[in-house]
């Protein structure tokens, strides 16, 4: 028969105490939870340069790393780590192997026991039962026969209450284990109707310990069937009855040995319980009924539900005190050497008083140091406070965790975790970006457990610990690196630069530390690569390229070979550039020939040592790594630095080779262009020519289609054209202009063949060959209209006709230049040209209407009044006094405003006055000359300075007084009396307004108008004089008789002498003006003959010579010469072939 059930029930108790609460309100982790590791600490193998932190795997341990101090005691103490690690590995195998041997065995082993033992079980379970029902049977027959017997019914009772116990337990599990085997066999639609799982029914049991407890109050052994009576009621599921039962148990038998145990399950109870409010309270007071007996083997349970219950009723001074006073029951039987009790609920009991002090209304540090220092020290104390920090770790309480591991520190700086400690130290104040103080504890785990240190002499016995601490160091500062690595990488991708900058570069010193530390580490390979990157995103770029080389040629690995190759170019490239923006290497661009200072001399320039670097990394790299898609592009830029140093014979060869290599490549475009620009910069045309011709003739390398191809047949024809210039430079036109008929002949559509064309034709015009450059003129107008050069080949077209002295084709050219070129800037020119050349035809209203035109197209030019006024002179010329009029009307009104016009302004409306005067409108006339003087005046010319204006405004004053002089010569002396009086009087007042009209023309000071007017002050003296001789004798002087009539006319005589003779008098004055200044005209001659009336042998008038015979001139003002001397409008002289067009194959 199985053992009792009472005894099966104590054994059941500790399982209870440990179940977990239904409905706990707060729960806690296990004590043998453990706080993740870093994301950082991860160990996946490397996929992306840009990720350290999974692309390095953590750094594992190896026993001896780092320990040596020589690079020779490091070498021999890596060979025995390296054995002892081929050990362990040999070893892990072998215990492999024998695990799985036994496992295997055993599993054989119990297959076969289990079926010997099932069969031998089932049997004696069969028999178990067998004799189990016979005793029941037995029992029940006896208290059939004995109800009452007081001393053995009782007993009889008990038992067979058991017994009904396992009858019930059996009979249920063997109904489990057939509905287990029915639910397998079950198909999946069955399933959703399965019926409910057997339940145990302890009825039996419940009632017979029920009649004893009535039937024999006073029984020994009624204590421990209330007990199992409760016990029962409970698996029923009747747990207010068991309670009660348990209530009633400790109420009667407060000294029972189930005492302790019901006070428990009464705590349970209540702790399990939902819905009465003082469930907590009330289970609370239960288990410290059941803590009274320390010296009960489940004290320590009671004891920590107890703590437990105070916990999560918030009673945190209760639950520590109750978890504390569990750790002293557990310390004083551990010191006393009893193993019964060994604390298994210690490791809960310190995880929860760390819980408790972690609480942010209750606990803290204080709190944890005041209850230390009321309880004295305690062995424990330095796990409370580790526990602690573990808690504030896990819930990100960083500085809280800071202050308790530093706690345990303090206590216990030598313990064996220590490192371990400072680790989380370290992490905790990376978490709060405080990296100063990350960095100094990093620092410190790093330095703090090295050998030779007093935590590595208490701990140099356990290779464990001092494995831990050098992996945990090496880990810090792996850690370190990675953080700030992915930080910077963070606040890269969010644009904050400056905090990029100043993370990458703690990144790489946390690298470079890395790498002193553990140089030989097997993590060393990707360090130094990410050591690199940090340099490079921190802006120091010489050492990272140093730094990618060396990760580039290295033979430890070769994952990152190819991208640090590639960086240290790109480093090199960024330090060269730094180099130039502060004044280091002086800044050098790969200028084309026609980008730099005409006929500049040049040598080749050694290389700064950047440069040279840049061009060793970037020969490294092309070397490694020909194929890849970098590679053109980089071996282009080292030949293009040497050629930014005018170091052709470098450049040349590089450039070949890219071309061969790449000839796919825009590069190998690239390379061609500089090649073939070297030989421009040399002005080596041939070379240009023949280089261009020999790659592009390659079609394994260029393809005859390819933009490639036809880009060296560009250069090639440049070389052409540029040689040309060179010979015409050199004056040796004819060969210039066979080279660059040569060029149009074969490639007549080239971007240069106009050009070539008209550069022909000027080297023709240098050779006088006026025809063959005309023709070749034509051919780029006719050819290539809308060329630059067309308007220029046509204006040369109509100059060479010109000198050729073909004038109509020289004007239809001119005109074609002027109708179908607009923008031409010869345009000008060309229409003023064709102008001047129909004025020398006398094509009088077809040269006026070019000259208008000229002023209507160039309004602002600076010849546009020159030819307004010239276009009326030519009308003048025509006799057309209308168009005349209108023109000069013109000139007045647009260029009067104009002081650099004022002479011809005052000219033109002189010349106005004379046009109405030939229309024979006197009124106009005279209004236009006092217009002409009166503007002379108003601007307060100087004779001196101005004297076309002056001559003008004499001429007008002296056409007025002319105009005063004739209405003078009319005024007749005639009547008797009081008109004859008045008739003289006005005569008289007539000639000295003439005086008056002809002495204004003398303030101009032109000698000619003025010797007129002094002659015509003479003559109309003269003229007055003979006025008086043919007055008429009045009648009533006649009727006084002849002597009357004599003396009257001997009067008059007398007057007339005396006007003779200030009239002579004028006539000397004048001639004698004139003789002094040698000036010979019309007025001279009038005056000479005008003194020879009256002093014919003072003054004899000679004889007239025959006058030459002279003809008009056919040629216009401005071709020949100009009797105004006008300014001629900016034009090309016809003279003067243009230059050679300088623009070539740049």
């Amino acid at each position: 028969m199985r053992r009792p059930l009472l005894a099966l029930l104590m054994a059941l108790a500790p399982v209870a105490i440990h179940a977990a609460p239904r409905a706990a309100t707060k729960t806690a982790p296990k004590a043998s939870t453990k706080a993740k590791a870093p994301a950082r600490d991860a160990s996946p193998a490397p996929k992306q340069p840009p990720a350290p932190a999974a692309a390095v795997p953590a750094p594992a341990p190896r026993y001896l790393d780092g320990l040596g101090h020589t690079p020779e005691q490091e070498k021999l103490l890596g060979e025995v780590s390296r054995a002892l690690e081929a050990y362990e590995a040999e070893s892990r195998d072998f215990h492999r192997e024998v695990k799985q041997l036994v496992e295997r065995r055993y599993a054989q082993r119990r297959a076969a026991l289990s079926s010997s033992y099932e069969k031998s079980l089932t049997a004696l379970e069969s028999q178990e039962r067998t004799h189990r029902l016979d005793a029941i049977s037995r029992f029940e027959d006896f208290l059939r026969r004995y109800p009452n017997e007081p001393r053995a019914t009782p007993d009889v009772m008990f038992r067979l209450a058991e017994l009904y116990y396992e009858r019930s337990a059996d009979e249920h599990q063997l109904a489990r284990k057939d509905y287990a085997e029915r639910v397998r066999t079950l198909s999946d639609e069955a399933m959703a109707d399965l019926p409910p799982e057997p339940e145990v029914d302890f009825t039996p049991s419940i009632g017979l310990y029920r009649q004893l407890l009535a039937r024999f109050p006073d029984y020994k052994l009624n204590d421990g069937s209330l007990y199992l009576l409760a016990y029962c009621l409970s698996e029923q599921h009747k747990d207010e009855e068991s309670l009660a039962t348990y209530q009633q148990l400790t109420t009667r038998y407060p000294k029972s040995r189930f005492t302790t145990d019901a006070w428990t399950r009464i705590g349970e109870y209540w702790f399990e319980d939902e819905t009465d409010p003082a469930a907590l309270r009330k289970a609370a007071d239960a288990y410290t009924a059941a803590t009274r007996d320390t010296g009960h083997r489940f004290y320590d349970k009671a004891r920590y539900k107890l703590a437990w219950t105070y916990y999560r009723m918030d009673w945190f001074d209760e639950a520590v005190d109750s978890f504390l006073l569990l750790l002293d029951h557990y310390q004083s039987h551990q010191q006393s050497g009893d193993k019964a009790d060994e604390g298994d609920l210690r490791a809960e009991a310190l995880q929860y008083i760390a819980l408790s002090l972690a609480d942010e209304t209750w606990g803290g540090m204080a709190r944890a140091q005041e209850i230390f220092a009321k309880r004295g020290g305690r062995p424990y104390e330095a796990e409370v406070y580790r526990r602690l920090g573990n808690v504030y770790f896990d819930q990100l309480r960083n500085t809280d965790a800071i202050a308790a591991y530093q706690q345990v520190l303090t206590t216990d700086p030598l313990t064996a975790d220590a490192p371990r400690l400072q680790q989380r130290i370290v992490q905790a104040y990376e978490r709060d970006r405080r990296m100063d103080l990350y960095a100094l504890e990093s620092e410190k785990l790093a330095n703090s457990y090295l050998p030779g240190g007093a935590w590595y002499e208490k701990n140099k016995d356990d290779p464990n610990a001092l494995s831990n601490a050098q992996t945990l160091a090496e880990q810090s500062l792996f850690s370190a690196a990675s953080y700030q690595h992915q930080q910077a990488q963070a606040f890269q991708k969010e644009g904050k630069a400056e905090q990029s900058l100043s993370t990458y570069a703690a990144a790489a010193r946390a690298y470079g530390t890395y790498l002193e530390r553990f140089p030989r580490s097997k993590n060393a390979y990707p360090m130094r690569f990410f050591f690199a990157e940090c340099l490079f995103n921190s802006n120091q770029f010489d050492a990272a390229a140093k730094a990618y080389e060396a990760v580039r040629d290295s033979n430890q690995d070769d994952t990152y070979r190819n991208v640090s190759a590639h960086n240290a170019v790109l480093a090199w490239k960024e330090q060269l550039t730094r180099d130039v923006k502060e004044g280091r290497v002086p800044e050098r661009k790969p200028l084309r020939a026609a980008e730099r200072p005409k006929d500049s001399a040049h040598a080749p320039v050694a290389l700064a040592e950047t440069e040279a670097r840049l061009v060793k990394a970037s020969d490294a790299y092309v070397a490694l790594l020909p194929k890849e898609e970098a590679a053109p592009g980089i071996a282009y830029q080292a030949a293009e630095l040497f050629y930014t140093h005018d170091d052709f014979a470098q450049a040349r060869p590089r450039f070949e080779r890219v071309v061969q290599a790449y000839p796919r490549n825009a590069v190998a475009g690239y390379a061609t262009n500089l090649i073939i620009e070297s030989f421009l910069v040399d002005q080596d045309w041939k070379s240009v020519e023949e280089v261009s011709a020999r790659l592009a003739s390659n079609a394994q390398v260029v393809d005859p289609q390819s933009d490639q191809y036809r880009e060296l047949m560009k250069f090639k024809l440049a070389g052409r054209f540029n040689l040309a210039d060179q010979l015409a430079a050199q004056k040796r036109y004819d060969e210039a202009a066979k080279k660059y008929l040569q060029l149009v002949e074969e490639a007549p559509r080239h971007e240069f063949a106009d050009k070539a064309l008209n550069n022909a034709a000027v080297a023709y015009e240098e050779l006088r060959r006026f025809d063959s450059a005309m023709k070749l003129y034509e051919r780029v107008y006719r050819d290539y209209p809308k060329s630059p050069w067309a308007h220029t080949a046509l204006f040369r077209v109509a100059v060479n006709a010109q000198k050729s002295y073909d004038f109509d084709k020289a004007v239809t050219s001119y005109q074609k230049l002027v109708k179908d070129y607009p923008a031409a800037e010869e345009r000008e020119s060309a229409l003023y040209n064709a102008a001047a050349l129909l004025e020398g035809q006398q094509r009088y209203a077809e040269a006026a209407a070019a000259f208008q035109r000229c002023v209507e197209l160039f309004p602002h030019g600076k010849n546009a009044p020159e030819n307004q006024y010239r276009a009326a002179r030519i009308l003048e010329k025509q006799g057309d006094t209308r168009g005349e009029i209108n023109a000069l009307e013109a000139f007045v009104r647009k260029f009067a405003s104009k002081p650099d016009q004022v002479e011809l302004v005052v000219d033109a409306k002189r010349r106005l006055g004379d046009a109405w005067k030939k229309r024979g409108n006197a009124k106009e006339a005279s209004r236009a000359y006092s217009a002409a003087a009166d503007e002379f005046d108003r601007r307060k010319l100087k004779p001196e300075t101005q004297q076309r204006a002056a001559e003008a405004a004499a001429y007008s004053r002296f056409q007025l007084a002319e105009a005063e002089f004739q209405r003078f010569d009319a005024l007749k002396i005639t009547g008797s009396g009081k008109v004859l009086e008045r008739s003289f009087n006005k005569k008289t007042e007539a000639v000295k307004s003439v005086s008056d009209a002809y002495g204004k023309v003398l303030p101009y000071k032109q000698l000619e108008w003025s010797l007129a007017a002094f002659y015509r002050r003479g003559h109309a003296l003269e003229r007055f004089g003979n006025t008086l001789l043919e007055a008429p004798v009045p009648p009533e002087v006649k009727r006084l008789g002849d002597d009357a009539v004599l003396a009257y006319q001997d009067m008059l005589t007398q007057r007339t002498v005396a006007l003779e003779d200030r009239a002579v008098e004028s006539y000397a004055a004048t001639l004698k003006e004139a003789r002094k200044n040698h000036v010979s005209n019309e007025w001279t001659h009038r005056t000479l003959e005008a003194l020879n009336r009256f002093r014919p042998k003072e003054y004899p008038v000679l004889k007239e010579p025959k006058g030459a015979i002279a003809s008009e001139t056919v040629y216009p003002d401005g071709l020949v010469g100009s009797l105004t001397a006008p300014v001629v409008p900016a034009r090309t002289e016809t003279d003067k072939a243009p230059r050679l067009t300088e623009e070539g194959a740049r």
